[in-house]
């Protein structure tokens, strides 16, 4: 919220194509009407809601003689995470390095990005189970480690026990857990619980190894310093934790060929 009590949000994005030809504002309440010109047969009309903030869709309309709603047909794409997969630093939602790589690839996506809150709960372990998906993502341990959520006790039990519930939903998918991108401050620094960024990040990585090892060959881990080196995020966050628009595009950069090898992979050994 604003001094004012206004509710803040990020903008609306409108697609043709795929290249961003209208950014609107979407907070307070209010109509837009878009006029779009004459577009050749066969283009395709996107729609990007806010990725942050309060906002209520009352209506969308596509009016044309020829207008029609376009069928999901790529394959379904869960990702879950923090802030950093929220994206409220993003310019706009098709911004976000989610819907970068989504875009790319022709996936379907659903952003469980959770500013804040991507703490293993069990309502989105249970999401994810009951979600329909062709490729999960997981990007763990930042917001443990900024809450001190779980300690050395607690932390690898709860990553083992969540992982393993959406594995035993969705046996068959490939799915990859990303630890945490690089984040100076925070590193070596002990939290509440007494442990360092760099520990959360090792625990998660050990975690994945383990659940490889008994035999998960569609598992896989994702180094959060393979996405961007500690010289990057730090050009790149100028809060020393959050990307900015330059450094999500960078991060889709990277993700995005890392987790289409994984999809394609996978899709190889089952036919």
């Amino acid at each position: 919220m604003t001094r004012e009590g206004t509710p803040v949000s990020s903008p609306l994005d409108v697609l043709v194509n795929g290249v961003l030809v209208h950014r609107l504002p979407a907070a307070g309440r209010q109509r837009h009407d878009v006029v779009l010109d004459p577009l050749p047969a066969g283009s395709v009309v996107e729609l990007w809601l806010p990725q942050f903030g309060g906002f209520r869709l009352r209506e969308a309309a596509l009016e044309g003689a020829n207008a029609a709603a376009l069928p999901e047909s790529g394959p379904r794409w869960v990702t879950y995470g923090s802030s950093l997969t929220q994206c409220q630093q993003a310019d706009g939602p098709s911004e976000t390095w989610p819907a970068l790589v989504a875009a790319r690839y022709g996936w379907e996506l659903h952003n469980l990005g959770m500013a804040g809150e991507c703490q293993l709960d069990p309502a989105v372990e249970e999401t994810i189970s009951a979600l329909s998906a062709d490729l999960i993502s997981l990007c763990l341990g930042i917001n443990s480690y900024n809450a001190a959520t779980f300690s050395e006790r607690t932390y690898a039990s709860r990553i083992f026990g969540f992982v393993s519930a959406v594995r035993r939903a969705h046996p068959r998918t490939p799915l990859a857990v990303i630890t945490p991108m690089p984040s100076a401050p925070r590193e070596d620094r002990a939290n509440a619980v007494g442990w360092t960024l760099e520990q959360y990040r090792q625990a998660t990585e050990q975690v994945v190894g383990v659940l490889q090892k008994r035999g998960d060959a569609r598992l896989h881990c994702i180094h959060g310093r393979d996405v961007l080196s500690p010289e990057e995020a730090q050009a790149n966050m100028p809060d020393t934790l959050h990307p900015d628009n330059a450094g999500y595009r960078l991060m889709a950069q990277r993700l995005g060929p890392r987790l289409s090898a994984i999809y394609q992979g996978s899709f190889a050994a089952t036919v």
